[in-house]
């Protein structure tokens, strides 16, 4: 292009000056004649006539001269104007005989497995590039050898004609990866779990998950007694998890970060008291402003009692994230408080509890307006936890990396974990029902309390649920003294509405409502011990639980709950407690099932 245009404009400048040299020609010719004429013919021209008459004829020789031009100029852009739609025309043509040619060799090559495919990206020839930001594109190079020296005879024509590289072929450009999630593990292990959790890291360490599109934050705090291993730090940091470590490695090699906010600095520690709610929400919304994402998650990791929201209470570990330094604990109302504030009052999108006592009844009602996905065991956990490796392999291998995919994940990897391990469930549940569980659950409870009019069925139901020998009745517990005891809510109800139908008494209909309710809510459970569920994920049996009562000295139950489990007892209680009607006891009323168990004299 660039050559016919400099020559369009050679033969258009050439034109004009030979133009201008006419123009001159033609001035001096008009002028001549009047000379010669006044020579021949002296009877009619005056060779005295005055100069201004002389100037007067040159003028109008000189104008007509002028005319002449303007008139031949015209001529000569017209026909310029011609010679280049012509020449557009030709190039026009031009390009759309290259295009036909392109296309022919695109197809001859389509069936080369190396060819190079427009609007694909191959996984495999992906180059990597780190952005300032810390951002990842990838550039699509899926040619070979022979393709590149056919781009390179292009770039030379290029060069040469001007054409760009859009009119030869596709342009490369970068592809920046999208960050779906990011998940924060809080690992409260300033106690006896220290090893664990150093293991655990390491198996995220070991596992293939992209952290570009699945970023994971672990804030791990450690005790000065468990674990010498890492260099034996003791105190809190901040990793941004690396994955893809070889097998024979166990140091870390995830990332050490700085959270302004806590006063967190890479490469050194700082005491921190995990059980302060305060830390909990400073590292979320760190983790929010930083390592922006669609979807968020954070994993409580550590020691968990369940509903436990009451200082005072004597047990040995108490709701979650305990702390050895500090002796504190965070209660369940502070931990629903600490997300309600990080995340605006809106719901993070998983919520998983790698602790003992999480997939509890009064924890998920107490949360529902938090999370939009609970995942955790009803029952005791072993010290090894969550197998992260498998979780996050599972987890890369899902194509949408939906938090329902999280929540199977979860559930898959444990199932394989503790398969062989006695009392062992998980649950993961949609807090969206979590309301109408409440509802149908306190009304069927209610109902049954109501038909306990003597001391013979108080005695029976307490032995359905708790003391007799062949009780089917799933609970788990601590097993030693000031443990409490939590009983599986549809193992209960669905004992409970057999015997009262055994009797004479039809709890059919509020049982059904429950049963229905609660294969809703569950989206994926797990038991070991429940031979229709091994191997297989339902959602009509297992993996919520409800407090029943405390062990007391030599196994025997405390007659007394603990004063945050009575209804209008103290102040500060937990949403479950304070809305029931039909199970928790009460100060006042005597209606509710426990009330009809352990307070009411026949």
């Amino acid at each position: 292009m660039k050559k016919i245009y400099c020559f369009l404009m050679f033969i258009f400048c050439l034109q004009f000056v030979l133009l201008s040299c006419q123009g001159e020609a033609a001035a001096v010719y008009v002028f001549e004649p009047k000379q010669n004429i006044s020579e021949n013919e002296g009877e009619n021209i005056n060779n005295n006539d005055s100069e201004a008459e002389t100037v007067e004829a040159v003028k109008k020789m000189e104008l007509g001269a002028e005319n002449t031009e303007a008139e031949d100029t015209l001529d000569v852009i017209e026909v310029v104007e011609e010679s280049e739609e012509a020449e557009v025309a030709e190039v026009a043509e031009v390009a759309e005989v290259a295009e036909e040619v392109d296309d022919a060799i695109l197809a001859e090559g389509s069936d080369d497995e190396n060819s190079f495919e427009e609007e694909s990206i191959s996984e495999d020839c992906e180059e990597k590039l780190l952005l300032p930001e810390g951002d990842e594109v990838f550039i699509e190079e899926s040619v070979n050898s022979e393709d590149i020296s056919k781009d390179n005879k292009a770039d030379e024509v290029d060069e040469e004609d001007g054409i760009s590289d859009a009119e030869y072929g596709q342009i490369l450009s970068p592809i920046v990866k999208e960050r779906e999630w990011s998940i924060l593990i809080y690992m409260g292990a300033d106690n006896n779990l220290e090893a664990s959790a150093i293991e655990d890291l390491n198996e995220m360490e070991h596992s293939l998950l992209d952290t570009d599109v699945t970023n994971v934050l672990v804030l791990l705090d450690r005790s000065e007694i468990y674990d010498t291993s890492n260099g034996n730090w003791s105190g809190a940091k901040l990793f941004k998890l690396k994955t893809g470590k070889s097998e024979n490695i166990t140091s870390i090699i995830s990332e050490e970060i700085d959270c302004p906010a806590l006063a967190i600095k890479k490469g050194a520690s700082v005491a921190l008291d995990m059980s302060s709610s305060y830390v909990l929400e400073e590292c979320i919304s760190f983790m929010k402003e930083a390592y922006t994402a669609n979807h968020y998650g954070l994993v409580v990791w550590g020691h968990g009692t369940g509903w436990r929201n009451d200082s005072s209470d004597s047990q040995l570990f108490k709701g979650f994230a305990y702390d050895d330094s500090s002796k504190t604990y965070m209660t369940l109302k502070q931990l629903g408080n600490a997300l309600s504030r990080a995340f605006d009052s809106h719901k993070v999108d998983f919520l998983g509890f790698d602790t003992c006592f999480a997939s509890e009844l009064e924890l998920l009602y107490e949360l529902k307006n938090s999370a939009r996905y609970i995942a955790g065991s009803e029952g005791l956990l072993l010290y090894s936890g969550w197998n992260y490796r498998k979780l996050f392999d599972y987890f890369q291998s899902m194509n949408k990396k939906s938090a329902d995919e999280l929540c199977y994940c979860v559930v898959k990897q444990f199932s394989e974990q503790f398969n062989n391990t006695q009392r062992a469930s998980i649950a993961a549940v949609d807090t969206g029902y979590i309301s109408a569980l409440f509802t149908c659950f306190d009304a069927f409870m209610a109902m049954s309390g109501s038909k306990i009019s003597n001391r013979t069925i108080r005695d029976n139901v307490m032995g359905i649920l708790y003391s007799n020998s062949n009780c089917d009745t799933e609970r788990y517990c601590y097993g030693t003294e000031g443990s409490d005891i939590y009983i599986d809510l549809i193992s209960a109800a669905s004992n409970l509405s057999l015997y009262f139908e055994s009797i004479g008494i039809s709890l059919s209909s509020y049982y059904n409502n429950l049963k229905n309710v609660l294969a809703n809510a569950v989206l994926y459970s797990w038991a070991s011990d429940r031979s229709d569920m091994r191997g297989s994920f339902s959602a009509n049996k297992a993996g919520i639980g409800v407090y029943f009562s405390t062990l007391g000295s030599n196994g025997m139950l405390l007659t007394v709950h603990p004063s945050a489990y009575i209804k209008n007892k103290t102040s500060e209680q937990i949403s479950f407690v304070a809305e029931s009607n039909g199970y928790v006891p009460a100060v006042s009323t005597k209606n509710s099932l426990l009330d009809k168990l352990f307070y009411t004299s026949f």
